[in-house]
């Protein structure tokens, strides 16, 4: 798979497997390696494999150990306002509101020292920060992918502003109905 930053070109192997709960397949799992050097066959399974991690709903990313982002899906650069491409070799720390950078600094090197499978920031509300300056809240998954040449970070990004909106929504509701039973 070609993914090419603006001074370097990068290819990685990809290997997509199953996730199966009760013998029915759950979803997959996608792990990428950086490759020691450029295919010369299979050009056009790439290619459908790129246009698979295109269709997914949520945003797709990978970044260095250094932060670097190597890899966006364009569902990860339309959540962040950012044309195809325009993200490659930026510090991941560009998607996050100033102030709160170098805590992100902080909480990825110690990440680095012991990755995890985990959810970023588990029970916080995570803010991310748009090109043009707006944040939103957002669900981030991170996964560890060690590669020949060092590991990378592979993250999905869900934007939660719908999931918020509602559970906001629901609970007004509910307060609305325990003042209608405080009043019966």
């Amino acid at each position: 798979v070609p993914c090419h930053g603006p001074r370097t070109a990068r290819w990685f192997d990809m290997l997509i497997s199953p996730r199966l709960n009760g013998g029915r397949c759950a979803g997959a799992t996608v792990t990428f390696s950086l490759a020691r050097s450029q295919p010369r066959s299979g050009l056009a399974a790439s290619a459908a494999v790129w246009e698979m991690i295109d269709a997914f709903n949520d945003g797709v990313a990978l970044a260095d150990g250094d932060g670097t982002l190597v890899f966006a899906n364009r569902r990860f650069e339309e959540m962040f306002g950012y044309q195809p491409a325009e993200l490659h070799g930026q510090p991941v720390e560009c998607l996050i509101p100033v102030h709160l950078r170098a805590a992100h600094r902080r909480h990825r090197a110690a990440w680095a020292t012991a990755p995890w499978i985990r959810p970023m920031g588990a029970g916080a509300r995570l803010v991310w920060l748009r090109k043009d300056g707006a944040t939103f809240p957002a669900e981030i998954g991170l996964t560890p992918v060690q590669t020949a040449s060092g590991r990378l970070a592979f993250t999905t990004v869900r934007d939660a502003t719908a999931a918020r909106s509602l559970a906001g929504i629901a609970a007004v509701a509910h307060q609305a109905h325990r003042g209608d039973e405080l009043l019966d």
